[in-house]
């Protein structure tokens, strides 16, 4: 049986135990160590195992509540796992993978003899016959959203920013002489003397904002950078071909060690610290959300929004049920 049917019936949430086993004699085995996974861990394995297309030789069966199979231990496998860089590359997390490196290394690469074959236990999901049929059909192509926090970082202090613009480049309307300048904005007069129409966007109300002088040009260039930012953050991805990227797979990555998405919010730090100095050292390190949470400072001047801070984060049965 191959990984990927396994990976769909493994329940990787109580972790798994890896023990390693020499062959003493025909139909012997003798248990060398055994190490204990946790979710993280048996998940990437699981991927690595999978993208490797390692064989497997299945013991147990589909209703009992464990799976026992086995890895056979090669000299391909080991090269695999003999290098902290591929085990990164495949699992999509540093520590993820420097932490199965080492774990196959003692197991594995550590000893002059290596065992003959290693032996995942893990826990089977309970599962009817029903949903063993459906799940049997279904492919699941993994993506690791746990490398995007950073990018939804930007998205998420972007969309909150383009709200405090637009209530702030709104409320202007309500002076003739910005009603008029926006008019001509987002009805421009064609060639044929008719007025179009144009539908605003974050970067109309940031024009707006500006050039009406509502707010000042460099406040309205820190939140052009993090519209930037949001934008390459959202729209940017990698392909790589075997053998680019340190992986011999073709694969899709959309992470926060994207070069673009790593120079657009640099630029915005920048230019934010340009206007408001360095972050004192007392309020962290994370240079973005402090320079955002100042930006959103100074907008909030021209609106009567306050800081509301939520405690203990609360989703509804809908949220839950779509998220888990």
């Amino acid at each position: 049986m191959s990984i990927d049917t396994l990976k769909k019936k493994i329940n990787v949430e109580p972790g798994a135990s890896l023990s390693t086993f020499e062959i003493k004699r025909l139909g012997v085995t003798n248990l060398i160590e055994t190490k204990e996974l946790d979710a993280k861990t048996l998940r990437g394995l699981l991927d690595i195992l999978s993208a490797l297309k390692c064989t497997t030789e299945f013991e147990g069966y589909h209703d009992s509540d464990k799976v026992k199979f086995d890895i056979p231990v090669t000299e391909g496998l080991l090269r695999r796992f003999g290098h902290p860089l591929i085990t990164v590359n495949f699992s999509r997390d540093q520590d993820t993978g420097m932490d199965l490196f080492r774990l196959l290394f003692d197991l594995a690469g550590s000893k002059d003899s290596v065992p003959h074959f290693i032996r995942l236990e893990a826990h089977l999901f309970d599962l009817t016959d029903q949903e063993l049929e459906i799940q049997e059909k279904l492919t699941l192509h993994s993506m690791d959203l746990k490398t995007f926090d950073k990018r939804a970082q930007v998205i998420a202090v972007s969309t909150y920013i383009e709200a405090m613009v637009t209530i702030v480049s709104k409320k202007s309307l309500e002076i003739s002489e910005f009603r008029n300048s926006w008019r001509e904005r987002v009805r421009p007069i064609r060639e044929n003397g008719k007025r179009g129409k144009i539908t605003p966007n974050f970067s109309t109300h940031i024009d707006h904002l500006e050039e009406n002088s509502i707010l000042s040009s460099d406040i309205c260039d820190a939140i052009n950078k993090l519209r930037l930012a949001r934008n390459v953050s959202a729209h940017n991805y990698t392909v790589f071909k075997g053998g680019e990227g340190g992986s011999p797979v073709d694969h899709i990555e959309v992470t926060h060690l994207d070069e673009a998405f790593i120079s657009a919010s640099r630029d915005f730090v920048e230019v934010c610290k340009g206007i408001f100095g360095p972050i004192p050292k007392a309020l962290g390190s994370n240079k973005f959300q402090r320079y955002s949470e100042l930006l959103a400072g100074e907008i909030s001047k021209s609106t009567s929004l306050e800081s509301v801070l939520v405690l203990g984060v609360r989703h509804s049965d809908d949220v839950e049920e779509i998220f888990g």
